[in-house]
């Protein structure tokens, strides 16, 4: 009761199983050596005499410095800031009197008309006080005498 189903050509067979291949045995170590010694190489052939020829003497070296203490580079670092800000305070202070000159000159120039004015003011205000004194002193002048006022009105002394 199987079937078989009808199928077109041979059926596939299964594929074959690739041959198992051994890999190959590490080549055995050469023997372990020491070192073979070798002769030194020649000597280089000597050089052919030259003629003397006479130099100058060299001169001696000179000394051999040891280092020197880094103190004298901080001390002068720090004047040289010092000198600088000394040099920054002068020129500011210089611009600013210069610039405050300036400006006392504007305000001189802006301002002088009206002091004519004030000194007209000054004037007025002047005549006005002396013409208050005048009649201060005429006012003062015409009141009566406290004193004549007690023996007038026959006033005991101390009671006014």
């Amino acid at each position: 009761m199987d079937q078989q189903i009808p199928t077109s050509g041979p059926a596939p067979s299964p594929a074959p199983a690739p041959p198992t291949v051994a890999p190959p045995a590490p080549a055995p170590l050469p023997p372990i050596q020491a070192p073979i010694p070798q002769a030194p190489p020649p000597p280089p052939p000597a050089p052919a005499p030259q003629p003397e020829v006479q130099t100058p003497p060299t001169p001696p070296a000179p000394p051999v410095q040891k280092s020197s203490s880094p103190w004298p580079w901080i001390v002068g670092g720090c004047l040289l800031v010092v000198i600088l800000i000394i040099v920054a305070v002068v020129g500011l202070g210089w611009w600013g009197i210069r610039e405050a000159k300036k400006e006392i000159n504007n305000r001189v120039d802006k301002y002088e008309p009206a002091l004519d004015g004030v000194r007209e003011n000054v004037d007025k205000i002047n005549k006005e006080a002396e013409e208050w004194e005048k009649e201060s002193r005429e006012f003062r002048e015409s009141m009566p005498n406290p004193e004549e006022l007690e023996k007038e009105f026959q006033i005991a002394p101390g009671k006014i």
